[in-house]
């Protein structure tokens, strides 16, 4: 299925969390790690409740994730534990420094796995490795390829900014700051070496407008979703995200060329050289578009 929307919900608010279930994001993802300390045994409780009452998540195959506290913080255990009770489908894991904290969290949702009788594997992991600086330098060291549960990586705007001690995000024109293009460049790159998604920041409730020049750009750029923070952005995220019936076509007649090609040497229609690259791209669009890719 295709998940370009990340709808985040806080973990806390029961309402709010049940309403998501119509809200039409492909994927759901429970917040845990902004809720105020007196309310974490709560919040950990109403995820969980959450995610064991889904069948009309279950449904319609929207995915439900769940995003943690950082391994610094000392509160990961018991997230994790909320999380594999209810049988998220994945975690979302912040303030990743290196390829260790995601092989870290792979071996701890292993152990859960077989205590809870969990199928080895299934629950998957989206890194957050662009919301710290440290994160980011370390994004070349093959962090893409830390777990195989890896679906996706990830950035956040606000988080970063505020690693870097960074007073604005944006340019009088709108655009991000030169730091944080940097930023968001190297998770898109390491994503797309390692074959996986990348899932862009959220922009903020600043508008439509906003929102879908926000989306155009990412999606162009490389991006295969977005985080969105309430549900009436999810209508332009997903319609922006969507490949179309042309991207689908040259995705597939990429694959179809690589599959009859003669000692490995392909050439698109317009007499371009074909590579590896091009086919891993065209394949992960494929991936991503699902059924549609099918039709």
């Amino acid at each position: 299925m295709m998940k370009r929307s990340w709808l985040l919900v806080p973990g806390l608010d029961k309402a709010l969390l049940g309403d998501s279930r119509q809200s039409g994001a492909d994927v759901l993802v429970a917040d845990l790690a902004s809720v105020v300390p007196p309310l974490k045994a709560q919040a950990r409780e109403a995820t969980q409740q959450f995610l064991s009452d889904r069948p009309a998540i279950r449904e319609r195959e929207a995915r439900c994730f769940v995003l943690i506290h950082p391994h610094a913080s000392g509160l990961m255990e018991k997230d994790l534990d909320a999380a594999t009770r209810g049988r998220a489908d994945g975690i979302v894991l912040p303030g990743v420094r290196a390829a260790a904290d995601i092989q870290r969290l792979d071996a701890m949702l292993s152990a859960r796995e077989a205590i809870f009788g969990i199928h080895p594997g299934m629950t998957r992991i989206v890194a957050l490795c662009g919301d710290n600086a440290l994160g980011i330098l370390n994004t070349g060291e093959n962090m893409g390829r830390a777990s195989p549960r890896l679906d996706a990586l990830g950035w956040s705007m606000p988080a970063l900014a505020g690693s870097l001690g960074a007073c604005r995000t944006h340019e009088d024109d709108g655009r991000l700051s030169d730091a944080l293009r940097l930023a968001r460049a190297a998770v898109l790159t390491a994503a797309a070496a390692a074959g996986i998604g990348a899932i862009d920041s959220a922009s903020g409730l600043f508008g439509s407008d906003r929102l879908a020049r926000d989306c155009r750009e990412a999606k162009a750029d490389g991006f295969t979703g977005k985080f969105a923070l309430h549900k009436t952005q999810l209508p332009i995220v997903n319609a922006l995200f969507t490949p179309d019936r042309n991207e689908i076509a040259r995705a597939r007649a990429i694959v179809d060329l690589f599959e009859t090609a003669d000692r490995g040497t392909c050439f698109a229609p317009d007499g371009r050289a074909l590579g590896e690259v091009d086919l891993r791209r065209a394949r992960r669009l494929l991936e991503h578009a699902g059924p549609e890719a099918e039709a």
